[in-house]
């Protein structure tokens, strides 16, 4: 096979949108000190350079503007390195011209995600012998959507 990264599709006249989220670092409450120290933290991990590194040895996306402007030129990824190149070639695409969306935050909310997930599964297994019998990839299409829209 020869997969390549892409950057997430969007539909013609209608705004470039992408998700965002992120690992959640946190500091319970706790010691002056300690609170110190985790910002202290968070900070030397997200200084450009150090986050240039994390993420290109890691897949994640870059927290600061710094490192995706640096990525282009980043010479040390893993292998397979071109993955690495087409993976931040796609994220710099939607960083630029991309809004981002947060997930929204509500009681229940990772439980319906988590519904979503087990329906899209469940199909993911049905589909391709379901479209290579014949079935239309619209009506099939239209059954994705209304299982996204059933979900409450």
């Amino acid at each position: 096979m020869d997969l390549h990264v892409l950057p997430m599709p969007k539909t013609a006249g209608a705004d470039a949108l992408m998700a965002q989220a992120g690992v959640g670092l946190c500091a319970y409450k706790t010691t002056d000190q300690k609170a110190e120290a985790a910002a202290l933290f968070v900070r030397w991990l997200t200084e450009n350079g150090r986050n240039l590194d994390f993420v290109a040895q890691t897949g994640y996306m870059p927290v600061r503007n710094g490192a995706f402007d640096a990525i282009e030129n980043y010479d040390k990824f893993p292998e397979p390195t071109e993955s690495y190149r087409q993976l931040y070639a796609a994220l710099k695409i939607m960083q630029e011209s991309y809004t981002p969306l947060s997930e929204p935050r509500f009681e229940g909310y990772y439980g319906k995600v988590s519904q979503l997930y087990v329906g899209l599964r469940k199909m993911q297994q049905e589909l391709p012998a379901r479209a290579a019998a014949g079935e239309s990839i619209d009506a099939l299409a239209e059954e994705t959507w209304a299982l996204l829209c059933a979900i409450h």
